[in-house]
């Protein structure tokens, strides 16, 4: 018969605790370095800087003769303002009756080990947030909540909520600006295809592409491609390679790029639905992390650490 928290506190022993579901949004498919170099600010707002890098040539002039006047690079600032959460989690009364039984050090710690497991519990809820903003980002190109503050994967604005878009221009979404076909066509020119989306993206970002984070359906495709099965059976490393991949996941190294495996991307919402965040065919190219174009800011709101 399960025991009720208070049950369990009135025992001699709390020995542990089991969890029906292992918790938490994964975190373990990105690669770490894009979950790093978080830069704390006051409150909820920031700026950065925009720089537009030129790609121009200097020109020749005759020696001796006066510099020619170059055009300045660009610099902006964007303000931006920042996703709040604040929530609480109350603590039932035999919980703090335990913490408060001065002489009986048996309860204080049955009291002070069961806050510490709903704190570490109830503090998975943020990193749970972190890293479905994360993944909507990467997905989407925008982190969307609605008017409820609960994160949703369509757009809100229209109905109250919020959309927070990164500008990702609208030939880098979906088919790439029609460079991508239908990659469940085995005939698709795959490795074709891959050579111009990254020389394009190369030309419209300046940032060779290194990262390919990608959908369930993804080795299917390159498996029964005509153009790169042919590739994979040509090369005895290659086909090495795919024959020992983890999980029949895209070894990296393929066509050039390091690949993670996003498909068990996946949040709770509030209602109990589980939801993907990456569709089956997903495929999101990203150059390496660098805080040129990629950063966790962090703000910061007072609380109250003493009574």
């Amino acid at each position: 018969m399960p025991q009720s928290i208070e049950q369990i506190l009135a025992a001699k022993n709390l020995t542990g605790i089991i969890t029906d579901v292992v918790g938490g949004v994964p975190d373990d498919l990105i690669p770490p370095e894009y979950l790093r170099d978080s830069t704390p600010v006051a409150g909820d707002y920031g700026t950065y800087q925009r720089v537009s890098a030129t790609r121009k040539l200097a020109k020749t002039t005759a020696y001796g003769s006066k510099a020619r006047n170059a055009n300045t690079v660009g610099i902006g600032e964007t303000p931006i303002k920042l996703l709040h959460t604040f929530e609480e989690w109350s603590h039932k009364p035999q919980t703090m009756m335990n913490l408060m039984a001065e002489g009986n050090e048996a309860r204080q710690n049955m009291g002070a080990q069961t806050v510490a497991r709903k704190a570490a519990e109830f503090g998975r809820r943020f990193q749970n947030f972190r890293l479905g903003c994360m993944y909507s980002a990467f997905a989407r190109g925008k982190i969307s909540v609605d008017r409820d503050g609960e994160l949703q994967l369509t757009d809100q604005a229209a109905t109250g909520g919020v959309d927070v878009d990164f500008d990702v221009p609208a030939d880098h979404k979906d088919q790439f600006g029609g460079l991508v076909t239908d990659w469940s066509n085995a005939a698709t020119k795959i490795v074709t295809q891959m050579k111009k989306i990254k020389k394009q993206a190369r030309k419209d970002t300046g940032l060779p592409v290194s990262t390919a984070l990608y959908g369930e359906d993804l080795p299917d495709y390159f498996l029964t491609n005509t153009q790169t099965k042919e590739l994979i059976n040509r090369s005895p490393a290659l086909r090495d390679s795919f024959a020992q991949a983890d999980r029949g996941e895209i070894p990296n190294g393929f066509l050039g790029l390091n690949w993670s495996p996003v498909d068990q991307a996946f949040y709770e919402k509030e209602d109990g639905t589980q939801t993907d965040f990456f569709g089956g065919d997903a495929l999101i190219l990203l150059p390496d992390a660098d805080r040129g174009w990629w950063e966790w800011l962090e703000g910061s709101y007072p609380v109250p650490t003493t009574v």
